[in-house]
C-alpha cells in the first residue's frame, strides 16, 4: 500500500471503514509520527538560534517561560481532540456539508478562545516574572506577554491539524508542520541574525511563521 498516494474522500472513508487494520494504522499513524519528529526539531532549532545569537539570558528566559505557555497551549490540544471526535463522526457518516460547517464553527470558536487568552497571558507574565531572578525578569515578562499574540494562530493550527486527521488526511498536517519549521528557520535568521532583535525577535519569528502558515491553511 502506498501511504502517500492521493485518494479522494470516498476512497479514504473506505480505507478507514473497511480497510485492513494494519494498512489503516500505517496510513493514519506514519504521517503523525513524522509530525512528532518535526515538532521536536522546532524547539531544537529555536534553541540553537537563541543560544548562539541572542545570548544565554534570552535562551534561559524562553526555556523558563515555555512550560507556562504550554499550560495554555494544552487547551488548544484539548479542543483538537474534541474536534476530531465531532468531525470524525460526521465524516464517517458521509455528511460532508455538516463536516465543513462544523469545522468552520470550531475554527471560529478556537480563534476567539485564543484571543481571550491574550490578556490572561499578559497578566500571567507580570505575575510570573516577579518570581524570577532580576537578570531574566524583564526577558520573561516580554516573552510571555508578546507570545500572547501568537495564541490565536496556535489555536487555529491545532484545529486545522485535528480537522485534517478527522477526515483521514494526516499527511497534510505533516506538510504544515514541515513548512512551519522552514518558516521558523527563515524568520529566526531575519529577526535574530540580521536584525539582532533578541527576545522580541524570537517572538516575532514565531508570530510571522504562524501568520504565514495561517494564510496557507486558509487557502487550503
Amino acid at each position: 500500500m502506498n501511504i502517500i498516494k492521493k485518494q479522494n474522500s470516498e476512497e479514504r472513508r473506505e480505507i478507514i471503514l473497511n480497510g485492513g487494520i494494519l494498512n489503516t494504522l500505517l496510513f493514519l499513524s506514519v504521517p503523525t509520527l513524522m509530525v512528532g519528529i518535526i515538532q521536536a526539531l522546532i524547539p531544537l532549532s529555536d534553541g540553537l538560534f537563541l543560544n548562539n545569537l541572542a545570548g544565554v539570558l534570552v535562551a534561559s528566559s524562553v526555556s523558563f517561560s515555555q512550560p507556562i505557555l504550554n499550560i495554555m497551549l494544552a487547551l488548544s490540544q484539548g479542543l483538537g481532540v474534541a474536534a476530531i471526535s465531532m468531525i470524525g463522526q460526521l465524516y464517517g457518516r458521509g455528511i460532508m456539508k455538516a463536516v465543513r460547517e462544523t469545522t468552520i464553527q470550531i475554527f471560529v470558536f478556537s480563534f476567539l478562545i485564543g484571543v481571550a487568552l491574550i490578556p490572561i497571558c499578559i497578566i500571567s507574565a507580570f505575575w510570573i516574572s516577579e518570581f524570577t531572578t532580576p537578570e531574566i525578569r524583564n526577558y520573561v515578562f516580554t516573552y510571555i506577554s508578546l507570545y500572547s499574540l501568537v495564541m490565536p494562530f496556535v489555536f487555529l493550527a491545532a484545529i486545522y491539524n485535528a480537522s485534517k486527521n478527522a477526515i483521514a488526511r494526516p499527511e497534510i498536517t505533516f506538510i504544515r508542520i514541515l513548512i512551519l519549521l522552514v518558516l521558523k528557520i527563515i524568520f529566526n535568521i531575519i529577526f535574530l541574525y540580521i536584525f539582532r532583535m533578541g527576545i522580541v525577535g524570537a517572538v516575532m519569528a514565531t508570530l510571522f511563521s504562524y501568520i504565514t502558515i495561517t494564510i496557507w491553511m486558509f487557502l487550503d
